[in-house]
């Protein structure tokens, strides 16, 4: 028997759970404090464990029947008592404070893993992903770096990764065809307008074999946690449009979010489109991020698999590897 617990905010908890047997699906338990409280029976799409012999259709999401607070201890475990991966798992309303270091090192771990040769990092700014010795990297942004240092001037005295290429990451522009061994884009795809544009882009770029390395903001955890997650119908829209056609209800939306009326919202949306603000363009939790990364491969032919997908405290993290032919 195989499985894991991959989250719990204290509303649900998230996982996924099989038998040996590649078709084989057991039911789970979900424990709080030793008192059994919910159960369930894996049905759900788990395409990031497909390298592994089971059925994939293994993964859960478990209501809670209350919203925790303070500190608990978390168990999933099949009926024959066997526990899951990462169980019992420590509960505490308080981590869900970022630590940013922790975060880091989680993005570090799984970039020695996967990342090799050379390729190209999307906005590192001032924070780029360290990589191990021997791999090579070169930076990518839409602004030169005296231009970034104007944009962003909180981030005055702080060493900024002068970009190597400049251009638009959404086509990845300036980059020949199959000339990369991996793309770097950590908390890059919310901000652009046609993420299936992006992730298409990084596939025409990345060599056969090659990976796309990305990290997410979880809008859970973040100030975007009071918005509307994005539907893939929404990003397919964009997409297939050619320009994103709901430019104004992404703006509105931010604003609102920010906003105590939707008066004064509606105030600050010209502004922001004025004045070309950097804004969440759509938003996801770890369930939906999947979602619309495996749907927009599947729809639009793009040839990558999700290879490891992990939550990681505020963000989650994904890798696509690009086939071999």
């Amino acid at each position: 028997m195989l499985g894991q617990i991959d989250y719990c905010d204290g509303v649900v908890v998230l996982g996924w759970a099989a038998g040996g047997e590649s078709e084989d699906v057991w039911p789970v338990d979900i424990f709080v404090d030793g008192n059994c409280v919910a159960s369930a029976v894996p049905n759900k799409e788990r395409p990031d464990i497909q390298s592994l012999d089971v059925h994939q259709k293994s993964g859960f999401s478990v209501d809670l029947p209350c919203r925790l607070s303070g500190r608990h201890i978390i168990e999933a475990k099949f009926r024959n008592g066997t526990s899951l991966g990462n169980s019992p798992m420590l509960f505490d309303d308080q981590s869900l404070n970022l630590d940013f270091e922790n975060i880091l090192y989680l993005r570090r771990k799984i970039a020695d893993f996967y990342l090799s040769g050379t390729g190209i990092e999307v906005g590192g700014l001032n924070s780029p992903l360290q990589l191990r010795t021997g791999v090579d990297v070169r930076y990518y942004d839409r602004y030169s770096i005296e231009e970034l240092r104007r944009i962003y001037p909180e981030l005055q005295g702080k060493n900024i990764k002068a970009p190597d290429i400049v251009g638009n990451a959404q086509y990845m522009e300036n980059v020949d065809d199959s000339s990369q061994d991996f793309v770097i884009a950590n908390h890059v795809i919310e901000h652009l307008p046609d993420p299936i544009g992006f992730v298409k882009s990084c596939a025409r770029v990345i060599k056969p074999g090659g990976v796309l390395f990305l990290t997410i903001p979880d809008m859970r955890n973040t100030f975007d946690r009071t918005r509307r997650m994005t539907p893939f119908e929404h990003t397919q829209l964009d997409h297939i449009s050619g320009h994103p056609v709901k430019d104004y209800e992404h703006f509105y939306e931010t604003a609102l979010s920010q906003s105590a009326t939707a008066e004064e919202a509606a105030d600050r949306v010209r502004g922001m489109i004025e004045n070309n603000v950097s804004i969440h363009f759509h938003v996801w939790s770890d369930v939906g991020i999947l979602e619309f990364l495996s749907r927009s491969i599947n729809s639009f032919l793009i040839p990558f698999e999700v290879a490891l997908f992990v939550h990681n405290d505020s963000e989650n993290i994904a890798v696509l590897k690009k086939a071999n032919s």
